[in-house]
């Protein structure tokens, strides 16, 4: 939340106003016979004078883009739960660092939490360092000493087998009681230069991390941003429909 300070040209006048009537009850309490009816109105009067005043010259809202040192999974699971029905899912990684609670989250959110989400998932291409293409994959992880290239092409490729799997479970389910539904996702590879992490939950939310060149970016700092008209939303909205484009299906 933030606190700001503004002029309300009605609420603030009629506030000061509401305190001026308490004050002269109070006078003209002392001077006649105080009842406790000139107490309770004295009294009322205050408080309505207060929240007007305070309301014409504070507010109070919820931040638009905010800034968190780290990531925080918590928000993006809330996010998911919270996302209206048939929402689109965009999420640009390298692979998901916690693959498997990830995905029996989104199992259980399609299965038992009643919602209907659609996916859109850009991974890094693991490819092959021998196949003289851009290998950012090796880029990437060249000052994150505790990997090496091998086991980050491991990460990527359990994760599209593990999600792969989690929406196939989910079909499975859905065909038992939707008529056959069948839940819309699609992972495609990209061997771009990225930023960092983005999901993007609908026109809701959208989280952004960062690329530390020596950590994970599960480590490194968060933006959240509510905002969809805004000029960064629509910067990174951008980032991802191109990535989206000029990235590779899967076979």
């Amino acid at each position: 939340m933030i606190l700001g300070f503004r002029f309300h040209p009605i609420r603030f006048p009629v506030g000061a106003a509401f305190t001026a009537l308490t004050a002269g009850i109070r006078a003209y309490s002392t001077e006649l016979l105080s009842s406790p009816f000139d107490l309770i109105l004295g009294g009322l009067f205050l408080v309505i004078g207060v929240v007007l005043i305070l309301s014409g010259c504070m507010s109070i809202r919820s931040a638009k883009i905010r800034i968190i040192p780290k990531w925080r999974e918590d928000l993006v699971e809330h996010a998911l739960k919270n996302a209206r029905k048939g929402s689109l899912v965009r999420i640009l990684q390298t692979w998901l660092p916690n693959n498997e609670t990830f995905c029996y989250m989104v199992h259980e959110l399609l299965t038992r939490g009643g919602i209907n989400l659609r996916f859109q998932i850009l991974l890094m291409n693991p490819g092959d360092p021998d196949d003289n293409t851009n290998d950012i994959l090796s880029a990437r992880i060249k000052l994150r000493h505790e990997l090496y290239r091998e086991k980050a092409q491991q990460d990527i490729n359990m994760t599209i087998k593990t999600f792969t799997k989690c929406m196939e479970e989910v079909n499975e389910a859905w065909a038992k009681r939707l008529d056959n539904g069948r839940v819309n996702f699609e992972i495609r590879l990209y061997d771009f230069l990225p930023f960092g992490p983005i999901y993007q939950i609908g026109d809701e939310v959208m989280f952004v991390g960062f690329y530390i060149n020596y950590k994970t970016s599960a480590e490194a700092p968060m933006v959240v941003i509510k905002d969809n008209s805004s000029r960064i939303w629509k910067e990174f909205e951008e980032d991802l429909n191109r990535g989206w484009n000029d990235a590779k299906p899967l076979d």
